[in-house]
């Protein structure tokens, strides 16, 4: 994380469970200015929400769990990167 980010830059983490929680966390200790998606803990985020949080955010970085743990959610993955190439 630390050589993903430079002080001031915009994360977005999309958080549905503790391990996005967590991520959030480190980033802010990193300097970076952590924007949240938020589900409840086990919820999928949609394609459409990824990318209304993509636009309005315009992240250095979009942190997804595909596997949450925490919650026993698997989060598809398929077109997330399409959407962080616009």
């Amino acid at each position: 994380l630390c050589n993903l980010l430079e002080p001031g830059e915009v994360v977005l983490v999309a958080i549905n469970g503790i391990w996005g929680e967590r991520f959030s966390d480190m980033a802010s200790r990193y300097g970076a200015l952590s924007k949240q998606l938020r589900a409840p803990a086990g919820d999928n985020f949609t394609l459409a929400e990824i990318e209304e949080g993509l636009a309005k955010y315009k992240p250095t970085l979009l942190f997804v769990v595909q596997g949450e743990s925490s919650t026993g959610c698997y989060q598809p993955i398929e077109g997330i990167g399409d959407l962080c190439r616009r």
